[in-house]
């Protein structure tokens, strides 16, 4: 028997002017870390821009959504004013690495010596990185539209592949979160700090990170920190559908849950072992013909 690997030879980071050099490896660090936070969400690069519902691409490595094309592109019919039920009960979206961070507030009129470089009349925060890809992610009102009937998506979506206009390893984006105003770090660096202070005089009541009414200006920083402060009309994290492969049964299209990984065409997920675990005992799916 022979396995058919197919290789993608896309690139995994577009780089931005406006941020420093990072790490190649940084934005599957940071997926991987969504993943495991949010047990059924997915993340895309760079996190402070907007991707939408019917967007359609492959997992690098089981972990990193790398978009391709549309469901519209694909000759697969969605219409956004009639196939979406929108969200309109805003829900705080407050997203922390489980290692590796630390958050601490100062109030105006204390003098804190964890957060030197703010002054005692002024409010702050600081925020401790202690491994590359530690995040935060913070957003005081967030919405989740989502493609209304998944399941005629999912029949469409098995047509497609029998015909062949659907790759194996394709998934699309059925919910998407979205942020008015979100605020977002992600360390570049194993150990990296910063101090933020907050661009408001006096008394402002509550400290808080992702809120529109409240901006922080960087008094001091050490190590590398990818910052996104103020981001608005963001797409953060998201859900995916895609097809479950099985040698027992025909195919069936399900969103990708704590036991359903997406399949990926990319050297990083190709080249493991088709027996081999990751770290949540979900084994990666492979084409195989003989």
């Amino acid at each position: 028997m022979c396995l058919r690997l197919l290789i993608s030879a896309l690139p995994l980071v577009d780089f931005h002017p406006n941020y420093s050099i990072m790490s190649a490896k940084l934005p599957l660090i940071y997926a991987k870390g969504i993943r495991q936070q949010t047990k059924f969400y997915y993340a895309h690069w760079l996190p402070n821009q907007k991707i939408g519902l019917g967007v359609v691409g492959e997992l690098v490595d089981n972990y990193f959504f790398r978009p391709l094309t549309t469901l519209k592109d694909l000759g697969i019919d969605f219409d956004p004013s009639t196939d979406v039920e929108q969200d309109l009960n805003p829900t705080p979206l407050d997203l922390v690495s489980k290692k590796g961070v630390t958050i601490s507030f100062k109030a105006a009129g204390e003098i804190d010596p964890g957060v030197p470089s703010v002054p005692q009349g002024k409010a702050g925060v600081s925020i401790d990185f202690a491994q590359e890809g530690s995040f935060i992610i913070k957003a005081e009102k967030t919405f989740e539209p989502r493609i209304r009937d998944v399941e005629t998506l999912g029949q469409k979506i098995l047509e497609a592949y029998k015909k062949g206009t659907w790759k194996w390893y394709y998934s699309v984006i059925y919910s998407v979160v979205e942020s008015p105003y979100t605020d977002i770090m992600i360390s570049q660096s194993s150990s990296s700090k910063i101090d933020l202070q907050l661009n408001a005089d006096g008394n402002v009541g509550k400290v808080e990170l992702g809120n529109a009414e409240l901006s922080f200006s960087s008094k001091k920083e050490t190590g590398s920190i990818l910052k996104m402060l103020g981001s608005q009309n963001a797409n953060p994290i998201f859900r995916l559908l895609g097809i479950k492969k099985s040698p027992f049964h025909d195919p069936i299209v399900k969103p990708y849950s704590l036991n359903l990984l997406g399949t990926t065409s990319s050297v990083e997920g190709i080249m493991k072992e088709v027996n081999e675990f990751v770290e949540d005992d979900t084994k990666f799916l492979m084409v195989g013909e003989v």
